[in-house]
C-alpha cells in the first residue's frame, strides 16, 4: 500500500508541476517513473563489469547473456519491456529532423529523437532504446561517467532468480522532485533527489545517542569493505582471464614464427632447379 501510495503521490507531483502524467499515461510509458523498485550499488558495478559485446550476440548458444554470480541471465530488449509491461513495436522513421531540431535544442540526436517520439505519440520500442544505451557503454570513452539504470538492473536479475547477499546493501529508491524554474526558461539547475519514505512506522523511536550512531557507522563500514572485497574479487578474476587470453595467444604467435622460421629453413636447404 506504501509503495503503490508513493507512485500515486508522484504522479499529482507531475501533475501539478507540468501535467505530464496524461501523456505518460497515453504512451504506455507511466510505469517506469511510478514503479520503481530499490536498487544495489555493488550488483550495479558487477553487471557494468560483467558488461561485453558477447550480449549482443544474436548467433551464439544463449540469447543477450550476461553472467552474474556464478549464473546466467537474460538481458535484452524483449525482457526491458517485459519489466516495464510494454510490447514490443516497429517504430515509424522519423523524416522531419529539421522539426526535430527546431523541437529540442541542447541534447544529443538519439535523445532528441527519444523525447520527439513521446512528445508526439510516435511508436516506440523503449526497450530498444535502453538496450542500446546499455551497448554505448561496454566501451565508455570517458573516464568518469555514471551508470545508468540501477532500479532496472537489480529489478530484472531479481525477477529471474537473482538473490541479493546477505551484507548487500539494497538503497531505496530515489524519487526525482521537478523544480517549477525548470519549465520557465529563466533558470536551470538539476533536480534534487529525495530519499522515498523509510519503511518503518513513523511511530518507531529512533537511538539518537552516541553509541547507536557508532554502532550504525560500524555497520555501514562492514558492509562497504564487503562490497570492496567483492568488487575486488570480480576485478581479479577477470585480471587472471586476461592473463590467461595473453598467454594463449603469444604461444599461438610464437609456434607460429617457429612453424614460418622451419618452413623458410627447408626451403633454403632443398635442391636448386638451375
Amino acid at each position: 500500500m506504501r509503495a503503490y501510495s508513493s507512485a500515486i503521490g508522484y504522479e499529482n507531483q507531475l501533475n501539478s508541476v507540468c501535467d505530464i502524467s496524461p501523456l505518460l499515461s497515453e504512451v504506455s510509458l507511466m510505469k517506469t517513473v511510478t514503479s520503481i523498485c530499490p536498487y544495489s550499488k555493488l550488483l550495479t558495478y558487477e553487471f557494468y563489469c560483467n558488461l561485453n559485446e558477447e550480449i549482443d550476440n544474436l548467433t551464439g548458444t544463449r540469447c543477450m547473456p550476461i553472467f552474474i554470480r556464478g549464473k546466467w541471465y537474460v538481458f535484452g530488449p524483449d525482457v526491458i519491456n517485459e519489466y516495464y509491461g510494454l510490447k514490443g513495436v516497429d517504430e515509424e522513421e522519423i523524416t522531419d529532423w529539421d522539426l526535430v531540431a527546431r523541437t529540442l535544442t541542447g541534447v544529443g540526436k538519439q535523445l532528441a529523437a527519444l523525447l520527439f517520439r513521446i512528445g508526439t505519440k510516435m511508436s516506440i520500442d523503449l526497450g530498444k532504446w535502453i538496450f542500446y544505451h546499455f551497448l554505448t557503454l561496454i566501451h565508455q570513452r570517458e573516464q568518469k561517467v555514471r551508470l545508468p539504470y540501477p532500479n532496472l538492473i537489480f529489478g530484472v536479475l531479481t525477477t529471474q532468480g537473482l538473490v541479493p547477499m546477505p551484507s548487500e546493501i539494497i538503497s531505496p529508491t530515489l524519487l526525482y522532485t521537478v523544480d517549477p524554474r525548470l519549465l520557465n526558461g529563466k533558470h536551470i539547475r538539476d533536480v534534487t533527489p529525495v530519499n522515498a519514505p523509510p519503511s518503518s512506522d513513523a511511530g518507531t523511536p529512533t537511538d539518537d545517542s552516541s553509541h547507536a550512531k557508532d554502532v550504525q557507522l560500524s555497520l555501514r563500514l562492514k558492509a562497504r569493505v564487503s562490497e570492496l572485497e567483492t568488487v575486488n574479487g570480480i576485478i581479479a578474476k577477470q585480471l587472471t582471464a586476461a592473463r590467461t587470453d595473453l598467454a594463449t595467444v603469444l604461444l599461438r604467435l610464437s609456434l607460429t614464427e617457429s612453424y614460418a622460421a622451419e618452413n623458410v629453413k627447408s626451403d633454403s636447404e632443398g635442391p636448386s632447379n638451375s
